[in-house]
């Protein structure tokens, strides 16, 4: 009752961002042109100058490059840039009630409040995306609980504020997918 009084009913707005992802619309090199250009590029290096002891440790533990966790931190919120407004519980909640038979979203919804009630967000800082992805590099909230990961050596992980954190959890996440590194990213095919 506590963390779901106030919330707001989105799913009209879900719905109808769903249905405009750019990542499901455009051809792969369209999406990437939107996301790479000069500006994220300098950003980035920035971003792995600032952070780079705290980058090397998490490439040694995680095993994933720097330039990729800082690749995925730019893509998802141009390094910070672009916070999300929407609480993550009502995203949660909202997404879940579109479909009562998933698993996955009643997860993240109840992830949401246990995050809540655990003192490990805030209230007010707590917000995503209209899904419900949020802090710097945009976790759902039950994958950031299965790969929360302290990159700042504070004792707690914070992926709201802590730019180290949100490294390392993201590290954390693509290591539990199965990264390999040294393999490329993608490799673009051509089908007859």
């Amino acid at each position: 009752d506590r963390y779901t009084r106030s919330v707001e009913d989105l799913r009209p707005l879900i719905e109808q961002s769903s249905a405009a992802q750019p990542e499901f619309k455009l051809p792969i090199w369209d999406y990437l042109a939107r996301l790479v250009d000069v500006q994220r590029e300098v950003s980035g290096r920035e971003v792995l100058q600032r952070h780079a002891a705290a980058l090397s440790d998490i490439e040694r533990r995680h095993g994933v490059d720097a330039a990729t966790s800082v690749a995925v931190f730019g893509v998802e919120t141009d390094y910070g840039r672009v916070s999300g407004r929407y609480p993550v519980v009502d995203a949660t909640l909202s997404r879940a009630c579109l479909n009562l038979g998933s698993r996955e979203r009643k997860a993240h919804f109840f992830a949401a409040l246990w995050l809540l009630q655990q003192g490990l967000v805030r209230p007010e800082t707590f917000r995503g995306s209209w899904a419900g992805a949020f802090g710097l590099t945009q976790f759902m909230p039950g994958t950031y609980v299965q790969n929360m990961a302290d990159g700042d050596d504070s004792g707690s992980v914070d992926i709201i504020d802590s730019v180290p954190d949100a490294l390392a959890t993201t590290a954390r996440y693509l290591q539990g997918l199965g990264w390999t590194a040294g393999l490329p990213w993608g490799i673009e095919v051509s089908v007859p």
